[in-house]
C-alpha cells in the first residue's frame, strides 16, 4: 500500500521522507501511476493512482519543492526496453 503523509511517502510500512525524494513523474496515460525517485535503498518507486486525485498528489509533492519530470523509468522498465518487451 502507498500513502502520502505529513512527513513523506509511505511504501507499506517504510517511510520515504520528502527530503529524500529527488524527483517524481505522474503518467499521463490511464491508468495513471506515480513514479518517485529517492535517495534511499528503495530507489525508484512506482505506485498506482487509481481512485486518487493525481492533481492533489502533484500539488503535495510540488509544495515540498520536489521537481516533476515528464517520465521516470524504473530499473525494470529500462531492462524491458533494452530487451524489446
Amino acid at each position: 500500500t502507498y500513502s502520502i503523509t505529513e512527513s513523506g511517502f509511505m511504501v507499506g510500512k517504510d517511510m520515504v521522507p520528502f527530503e529524500k525524494i529527488t524527483r517524481f513523474a505522474i503518467s499521463e496515460d490511464e491508468p495513471r501511476h506515480l513514479t518517485i525517485e529517492s535517495k534511499t535503498l528503495i530507489g525508484v518507486i512506482k505506485a498506482p493512482l487509481e481512485g486518487v486525485d493525481f492533481r492533489a498528489v502533484r500539488m503535495e509533492l510540488k509544495n515540498h519543492n520536489i521537481p516533476e519530470e515528464d517520465q521516470l523509468d524504473t530499473l525494470v522498465d529500462r531492462v524491458a526496453k533494452t530487451i524489446g518487451l
